[in-house]
């Protein structure tokens, strides 16, 4: 019984999509292949499965037609519809219909395949041409295979800054021939040789959890360590860290070393290059950390009336008196009432505007430079637990 390969490349996808991929693989193969995929390929420029033991045929369908009742009035419509006479349709628990013989599997791919790569549904995808499509990314090209017939399409393509088009011999073949073109395309793979690779270098971290998404960024993981200046250290640690990862997925590592996951390329440069990238970040979030340090947070404070908390709800200002109100009647000290009063302050600041996940934290890092007692800045930073 033969294999199905069925490879849809693209232009460079988010791994979001990657994802949202990944999901509907498994049911849009048994919908249209009839089958259980026994591995997907899922990566940046490209989708696809294997189907293994497919039949060499489709199997009978039996068609419904009218009720046995409306013989006389819809039969002969519904017989012609299908090719054939009224004696010949068939009864089954009270309606009239017609079993359509199935069809050679190699007849009916390439319209099934067509639904496959048209039945994907993505929460942001796009039109390129007059065909109507609509993909998270363009597709570039469609492979797909019986065993070793090409059905659609006529090569695969290997990494994009090291091969290029890849002669796949059969559908079995698919996956050790793109590893020979430097594309690991099965994604758990590619999550362990990266995980592995974090392991060697030792004292790694994800507190933004950007492993899952960096596993769908490269095809070619090499995971290299680096080191920034260390001067900013001065930083607060959580500001380091989110600049390294919110932007560039890396991975922090104790002090001012890193790790991170790039897709090929020399070891030596690739390491140098986002190095100076990340420095760049960590330069920017200096300058916006200073330029708050500076401002104040009883200055952000005052800012809050000109910035809406959500519609129909007033402003961040308008917000933080109910919060001082509810903790006065709660019995609230001074401290209660500082706290309600700068807990919001920081969505002033533009370190959260840059980074919306610092929020609470900066806030209660800026109270605490401020000269704001323990209970204050504490209150502050908890306030999002």
């Amino acid at each position: 019984m033969p294999s199905l390969l069925l490879e849809i490349g693209c232009e460079e996808l988010p791994a979001a999509a990657c994802r949202e991929a990944e999901a509907q693989l498994p049911e849009l193969a048994r919908a249209h292949v009839g089958a259980a995929a026994s591995q997907l390929f899922v990566g940046p420029r490209r989708i696809g499965f294997l189907v293994d033991d497919l039949p060499e045929r489709t199997a009978d369908e039996w068609v419904k037609g009218p009720p046995e009742n409306l013989r006389e009035r819809a039969a002969a419509g519904f017989a012609k519809k299908h090719g054939v006479s009224v004696e010949e349709l068939e009864v089954r628990d009270g309606f009239l219909g017609v079993t359509v013989p199935g069809r050679e599997l190699r007849e009916v791919l390439p319209e099934q395949i067509d639904r496959i790569v048209r039945g994907f549904s993505f929460t942001k995808s796009m039109r390129w041409d007059a065909s109507g499509m609509r993909f998270a990314r363009p597709v570039r090209w469609v492979l797909a295979m019986l065993d070793a017939e090409t059905i659609l399409g006529e090569t695969s393509f290997g990494h994009r800054f090291t091969h290029g088009p890849v002669e796949i011999p059969s559908a079995a073949a698919y996956a050790d021939q793109l590893r020979a073109a430097d594309v690991e395309p099965v994604a758990d793979e590619r999550r362990r040789q990266i995980v592995e690779g974090l392991d060697a270098v030792g004292g790694w971290s994800d507190p933004g959890g950007k492993l899952a998404e960096v596993v769908h960024l490269v095809e070619k993981p090499i995971v290299l360590e680096s080191r920034f200046d260390e001067r900013f250290l001065q930083l607060p640690e959580r500001v380091v860290v989110t600049t390294m990862q919110s932007h560039q997925r890396y991975f922090p590592i104790e002090g001012n070393r890193f790790a991170l996951v790039a897709n090929g390329g020399e070891a030596d440069v690739v390491a140098a290059g986002h190095t100076q990238v990340l420095e760049a970040r960590l330069e920017d979030a200096t300058f916006t950390f200073e330029r708050d340090v500076a401002t104040g947070i009883d200055a952000l404070a005052e800012r809050l009336g000109s910035i809406t908390f959500f519609a129909a709800a007033g402003s961040f200002a308008e917000k933080a008196d109910r919060v001082a109100k509810l903790a006065r009647r709660l019995g609230g000290g001074e401290a209660s009432l500082e706290a309600a009063r700068l807990a919001k302050a920081d969505q002033a600041s533009e370190l959260v505007r840059e980074f919306p996940e610092l929020e609470g934290y900066i806030g209660a890092e800026y109270a605490r430079l401020a000269g704001y007692p323990d209970a204050v800045t504490k209150a502050v930073e908890e306030q999002y637990l």
